[in-house]
Parts: structure tokens; sequence; C-alpha cells
């Protein structure tokens, strides 16, 4: 049920580098740049700052974007051009009430979330080891999906605000190709290209606010060519926890022809990305912001 997803971003290297994503995954290679943030897969809509081929993982999801700011698709997709920053996408179903807090019948509202001091200012996001401008994506299949910000080598409209926050809805496709999202790379200075991260820790710490129930978190390897190459994970209950690196595995939707791999310690890691599917029965809404994305 997956195709190939599109990331765009923007990045201060200039290249577009299209990336085809199979079942599931979106990548992003470069974004646009600028050192400014860079741009995802699919129709782009990253900021600035040097685009990489980051694959998104959405559900069967994997078709082709359009790219308007920095290069992402998922599984299989291609990957963007380097652009200029971009914002922060956020997509997911609202679902949730206060920071944190399910808005369900009968829930109480959470306290609001809080970022680390210093995470997302202007369109740049530092977390931990990670730093890179921040961009959103979305699928160019013309049925229906679409994401604000929307972001382009010259920036994002409307501005990032005070989170990486995103909002709009991913079009339904019989063939659940279609997907958004938002990325960044991992090793990004303001003022150079992008680089990479070597894993090590425990896992991935991501704190998310009305998260998309079928979102996942996606990392990708420098230069992927394939869904061998990009790893994901959906998100955890509720949007807030850690995600242990032992949950991140290639085609991580499930496909019988192709068996998952672990991501395993040591792999160098040039893009992260949070990723919504697209579904063949109906349109998926989303609207979100990111409050914490790091490694632990």
């Amino acid at each position: 049920m997956n195709r190939t997803l599109l990331m765009h971003r923007p990045s201060l290297a200039r290249d577009l580098l299209v990336v085809f994503f199979v079942l599931g995954c979106a990548s992003s290679n470069d974004a646009p740049s600028h050192g400014g943030q860079g741009g995802g897969g699919g129709q782009a809509n990253g900021g600035a700052g040097p685009a990489t081929s980051a694959g998104s993982s959405a559900g069967g999801a994997t078709g082709g974007g359009s790219a308007n700011a920095g290069a992402a698709n998922p599984s299989g997709g291609t990957p963007a051009a380097a652009g200029a920053p971009s914002t922060a996408g956020g997509a997911g179903t609202t679902n949730g009430a206060g920071s944190g807090g399910d808005a369900t019948a009968g829930g109480s509202a959470g306290a609001a979330p809080t970022s680390p001091v210093g995470f997302f200012d202007g369109g740049y996001l530092t977390a931990g080891p990670w730093k890179g401008w921040v961009f959103t994506l979305a699928d160019s299949l013309g049925a229906g999906t679409t994401v604000s910000p929307a972001c382009d080598p010259n920036g994002c409209t409307p501005s990032w605000g005070a989170q990486p926050c995103a909002s709009g809805q991913v079009g339904k496709d019989a063939n659940s190709a279609t997907f958004a999202g938002l990325a960044f790379h991992v090793n990004n200075p303001m003022s150079g290209g992008t680089g990479t991260w070597t894993t090590q820790g425990d896992g991935i710490y991501v704190s998310i606010t009305t998260p998309p129930a079928s979102g996942r978190i996606q990392l990708q390897e420098p230069n992927a060519s394939s869904n061998d190459q990009r790893y994901c994970a959906p998100l955890p209950a509720g949007g807030t926890g850690l995600i242990p690196f032992s949950s991140f595995k290639t085609y991580c939707w499930g496909d019988a022809a192709h068996p998952s791999k672990v991501l395993s310690s040591g792999t160098q890691i040039h893009e992260a990305s949070l990723i919504v599917p697209g579904s063949s029965s109906a349109a998926q809404p989303f609207d979100f912001c990111v409050y914490d994305f790091e490694p632990r």
C-alpha cells in the first residue's frame, strides 16, 4: 500500500537530490541553503539550510511529492534540492488537550509542555548534539495534501513561531502514497554545510502535542538510495517519550518482500523527520507542535 514519498528541505548546500523511497518511508535529500532550514521531500515546504535525503516513514505511503524546499521522499521518494531556511512543519491528528494531555471525552488537560533552553529559534533547532534548520514537506500527488507553513528556498510562510508547529491534512490516496511532515539535518551548523551524527545512547526522545495517530519518526543515513538506509518507528503513546533505537528498523510498516533491519549503534545519521502517512480510507488532518526531538 506504500508508494514513494517526497520531502523537500532547504539548506546551505544547494543540491537537489531525489531519492525514491518505497512503501512507507519518506526520504529527503539536501535541503535549501543559507544557513537556513533544510527542506524535506514531497512538495517542499522546507526552510533554508542544506537538505539531505531523509526518508519519512509513513504508513504504507511512499508517494513522490513535488519539491519546494529541501528534498525528501518517503519510501524511495526523491529527495529535494537544497534551499533556504524552512519552518518546521507539523502534522498530526489533534486528539490531545492541553500540552501533552489527551483531549478525549472525560479526559483532563495536561500541563503545558516545555522545551529545553534554546531548543528552537527562528526556524533553527538545537537539541543535544543535533542542530539544523527545520522545514516542512508534503507529497505532490494532487490528492489534497496541504501543510502550513509552506517553505521554499527563500523561507517559510507564515514565519515560524516559538515552536516548530505544522497543520494541514494528508490527502486520501488509494495506494496510501500521500504524506506530509517536517524534517531537519541533524548536523547542520548555521553557517556551514551538513554533516552526520553517529548513533549512541538509548534512543530518540520526542515531545509532541496532538501527535498524529499514525505518525512516525524516521532517521536516514547520508546519501540514502534505498529503504535499507532509512529507519522508522511509531511515535510514543501520547506523543512524549523515549523511542529505543531497537524500535527503529527499515520497512517498519511491514513488508513481507523486504525483511526489516534494526538500527545498530554506530550508524551515521544525516537527517531526522516526523512523517504523517496517508490513508486509502480518508484524509488525515493534523495539527501538532514539537517541543523536544533529540537523542538520549
